[in-house]
């Protein structure tokens, strides 16, 4: 066996091992980058949460909930939402609908008392269970 081709089966050699460490690094990365996906979706969703107890809620008043949000009362829960929530924080956009899926109130006034398929309805359950 000569110098060079001991040289070039260290070389297959090397090739072999860096791409067997490449692809367990890659195999590797898929579950923490999706771990670490779900674990900022989580603490989004927290966060929104809380933005709706601290921020939004004071903002509402009972017939807010009740029908469609619109004229001099869409602008005033517009320009609170946009003081208290969009502007200081990370969320962009506001809707809120009603149980039945209707759009009571969202920044695009266009939409406001559509009906939409982007919330779950709600299951019976839900619908006659009181206080």
């Amino acid at each position: 066996m000569s110098l060079a081709s001991g040289v070039t089966t260290g070389r297959r050699v090397l090739w072999l091992a860096l791409s067997v460490v490449m692809a367990v690094a890659v195999v590797l990365t898929i579950p923490l980058s999706r771990a670490a996906a779900g674990r900022a979706t989580d603490e989004a969703a927290t966060e929104a949460t809380a933005t709706a107890r601290l921020s939004l809620a004071p903002l509402l008043v009972q017939p807010d909930m009740e029908a469609p949000v619109t004229g001099d009362r869409n602008n005033e829960l517009s320009a609170g939402i946009r003081e208290h929530i969009t502007v200081p924080g990370p969320i962009e956009h506001v809707i809120l609908w009603s149980p039945s899926g209707e759009v009571l109130y969202d920044d695009d006034q266009v939409r406001v008392g559509a009906a939409t398929t982007r919330c779950r309805r709600p299951s019976p359950r839900w619908r006659t269970a009181g206080p």
